[in-house]
């Protein structure tokens, strides 16, 4: 009841089901607050998958990811940091007909309502910083800004919004209602702890490197079986076999690589084979 009193207003044309008791309910619900939206409900019959027939699945897919193309060929990238959410507009494949203030200008106009598009599409709320292409006509950042803003006030959520700081960002907040559609429908990335990447494969030879060092320093064991992903050992057998090498002559250590599939790429395993024990957190 809350989600069809807060959002079937009158500027949503259609709302479909393909539940027959849920259509139920929502029709008795709407009859008693808005009689004149009854027309707008629609229960769905098809045999073909509601979300397969309305694409649903593939647009909560893009709105999950942090490009979002336009039509013009440019594209906005959207990163959510602990404080705000960071909007930057890049100029992509657009190719423009006139001088680069003018070609500035047109992308950022699109941009504004992409952006417009996407707080609503997945809910972002609290401070949002937008970079924009520079502009260096102060009435053209004017234009961008009321295009904004007036794009802004469709919003159902409270939005305020300033206007560019001298180093050409704009800054708005968005009341926050709920989680954002990202933290909705996704979980923190364990792999790589909430960074949206992992340490490089020479990243996590260094560490190996560094670990072979204090195991020397405290062990007398000579033979390693280090266990690595897939990935990893393609890595070191096709560019990086040196530098196992190196290891091997330079610590006195017999290193056996294997593959073990459950690793990932920063990741690995050390077995003693003297001692017969995973030695890998004894260092």
């Amino acid at each position: 009841n809350m989600v069809i009193r807060d959002l079937f207003t009158e500027d949503i044309n259609k709302i479909f089901t393909d539940n027959k008791q849920l259509y139920n309910k929502i029709y008795s619900y709407t009859k008693d607050t808005s009689p004149k939206q009854i027309k707008n409900i629609e229960l769905y019959k098809s045999k073909i998958p509601i979300f397969d027939n309305h694409n649903i699945e593939d647009q909560i897919s893009k709105s999950l990811k942090n490009k979002a193309w336009l039509k013009s060929g440019s594209y906005l990238i959207i990163d959510h940091t602990e404080a705000m959410v960071v909007v930057d507009v890049n100029s992509g494949r657009f190719i423009g007909k006139g001088n680069h203030e003018e070609n500035s200008l047109k992308i950022n106009l699109e941009a504004a309502h992409e952006i417009a598009r996407q707080l609503r599409i997945r809910d972002i709320g609290g401070l949002v910083v937008i970079d924009f292409i520079d502009l260096i006509n102060i009435k053209n950042r004017k234009k961008v800004y009321e295009e904004l803003k007036k794009l802004l006030k469709k919003d159902r959520a409270k939005v305020s919004i300033s206007d560019f700081s001298e180093f050409g960002l704009l800054q708005m907040t968005r009341q926050r209602i709920g989680l954002s559609l990202l933290h909705t429908l996704t979980d923190e990335c364990n792999e790589c702890n909430g960074l949206g990447r992992i340490k490089s494969k020479d990243a996590t030879l260094t560490k190996l490197e560094n670990w072979l060092k204090r195991f020397k320093t405290k062990f007398s064991d000579k033979r390693l079986i280090v266990y690595v992903n897939e990935k990893m050992n393609d890595y070191i057998l096709n560019t990086k076999k040196a530098v196992i090498n190196k290891l091997i002559f330079k610590n006195w250590i017999w290193i056996n690589l294997k593959v073990d599939k459950n690793l990932k790429s920063n990741q690995y395993r050390i077995f003693s084979r003297k001692r017969k024990k995973d030695v890998t957190n004894e260092v």
